[in-house]
C-alpha cells in the first residue's frame, strides 16, 4: 500500500531535490567568489550540476502528489474550496511573516552576486505589487513562489478532470494523460502563433488553463495513479525480486533516470519517471533504520520549506552568506536543509501558540 507515511518519505526526497535545485544549479546566484568544489561526472560536467538539473523533477513530484492527494479527498465535502483555502493559508502563513521581514531588514543590501536583481527584491515597496503576490498572481518577493499561481490552476483543473473523466482503464487513462500534456505543451502554443488567435496569448484565462508544462501534466497523472492503486501495482510487480536485487536495481534505475534526463531526453519523460522514482526511491528505503523517519519529518514540513528555503540561499544575505559558508556542496545543503526545516518549525510553533491567545478573546467578543 501506498500509505500516507510513504507520501511524507516521497514528500522528504521531494523537498531535498528542491533545495539542491535551487542551492547548486544557479552560479549567477552564488556570493562573488564563491565556488562549490564537486567531482565531475562525464563530460566535464561537475556532479552537482547533474544533481542541480534533475532536482527540478521536483515540481513533477510535488504535482504529482498533489493529484493523488486531490484524489484521495475526493468525498470531502467541499473538496475544492477546501483545497485552496487549504492552499492559501500555507501560503499566508510565511508571506505575512517573512515579506515583512524582508522590507525591514534586507530593504538595503549589497549587491553580492551577479544576478543583481534578486537582491534588490526588497528595495521598493509596491501597494499594488503586494496585493498582487498576497492574491499569489505574482511571484515578486521570491520568485520560486510561481509555483503557487501553477498548482492552484491545476487544482481547478484536476477537480473538474475528477468530475467529467469516468474511469475508463488505467492504460488508457494514462494515455490521456500524455496527450493532454501534449495539448498543453505544444499544440496550444502553436495555435496562438497563428495572427487569426494571436490575442489569446494575452489572454489570462486561456494562458492559466491551456497552457502547462510536463509538470502540470503530472497533477494528472497522480489522479489517474491513485484511481487504479497506480503505485501499488507497481512495487507489486517489483517484489518479484528479492530484496538485495530490488534495491540494486532501484538504485541503479534511479542513476539512470538521473542520466538520461540530463543527456538525452530532458523533462519529457517525466510522466515516466515520476512513479518510477517514487517506486524506486520507497524500496531502497524498505528496511532501513532512521531514514524513513528522517525523510518523513521533511515531508511532513515541506510546504513551509518550499515557501522559506531561497529566502536563506537567495534572499537574505546573512543567510546566504551562511548557505555557502563551505565549497563541500553537502555541507551547505545540510545547513540549508535545517535553516528551511528550522524555520518551518517556528512558524508552525508561532501560529500554534498565536491561535491559543486569540481564540478566547475571538470567542469573548462573540459572547
Amino acid at each position: 500500500m501506498f500509505t500516507r507515511n510513504d507520501t511524507k518519505i516521497i514528500k522528504g526526497m521531494t523537498i531535498l531535490l528542491m533545495l539542491a535545485h535551487h542551492l547548486f544549479l544557479f552560479p549567477e546566484r552564488y556570493p562573488a567568489g564563491f565556488g562549490f568544489d564537486s567531482p565531475v561526472w562525464t563530460d566535464e560536467v561537475a556532479a552537482i550540476t547533474v544533481i542541480g538539473r534533475f532536482g527540478k523533477i521536483c515540481v513533477s513530484m510535488f504535482m504529482f502528489l498533489g493529484g493523488y492527494g486531490l484524489w484521495c479527498q475526493r468525498e470531502k465535502a467541499s473538496l475544492l474550496s477546501h483545497s485552496i483555502i487549504k492552499l492559501y493559508k500555507a501560503y499566508w502563513k510565511v508571506l505575512l511573516i517573512f515579506i515583512p521581514i524582508g522590507f525591514l531588514f534586507f530593504s538595503n543590501q549589497i549587491s553580492y552576486c551577479e544576478e543583481e536583481a534578486i537582491t534588490q527584491i526588497f528595495s521598493n515597496f509596491n501597494l499594488k505589487k503586494l496585493a498582487s503576490n498576497i492574491m499569489g498572481w505574482e511571484a515578486t518577493y521570491n520568485r520560486e513562489w510561481w509555483f503557487f499561481r501553477e498548482y492552484l490552476c491545476m487544482l481547478f483543473l484536476g477537480y473538474f478532470y475528477m468530475k467529467s473523466v469516468p474511469r475508463f482503464g488505467f492504460g488508457r487513462e494514462s494515455f490521456l494523460v500524455i496527450v493532454l500534456m501534449i495539448l498543453g505543451k505544444d499544440f496550444f502554443p502553436g495555435i496562438i502563433s497563428l495572427d487569426a488567435l494571436a490575442g489569446l496569448e494575452a489572454n489570462i484565462w486561456f494562458s492559466r488553463l491551456f497552457l502547462f508544462e510536463e509538470s502540470s501534466g503530472c497533477f494528472f497523472l497522480g489522479i489517474v495513479f491513485a484511481r487504479y492503486n497506480g503505485i501499488e501495482i507497481m512495487r507489486e510487480a517489483f517484489h518479484v525480486f528479492r530484496t538485495g536485487v530490488r534495491k540494486v536495481l532501484a538504485l541503479a534505475g534511479i542513476i539512470s533516470m538521473v542520466y538520461i534526463r540530463y543527456y538525452i531526453l530532458g523533462s519529457e519523460l517525466d510522466v515516466f519517471y515520476v512513479p518510477c522514482l517514487i517506486v524506486f526511491f520507497l524500496e531502497l528505503l524498505d528496511g532501513v533504520p532512521f531514514l524513513p523517519n528522517i525523510f518523513s519529518i521533511l515531508g511532513q514540513n515541506s510546504t513551509n520549506m518550499w515557501l522559506t528555503h531561497t529566502f536563506f540561499c537567495y534572499y537574505f544575505y546573512p543567510f546566504v552568506q551562511l548557505t555557502h559558508v563551505s565549497s563541500n556542496p553537502w555541507i551547505d545543503l545540510t545547513i540549508l536543509t535545517v535553516l528551511s526545516l528550522g524555520a518551518s518549525v517556528l512558524l508552525d510553533g508561532f501560529y500554534k501558540i498565536a491561535g491559543k491567545v486569540t481564540r478566547p478573546l475571538i470567542y469573548a467578543k462573540g459572547v
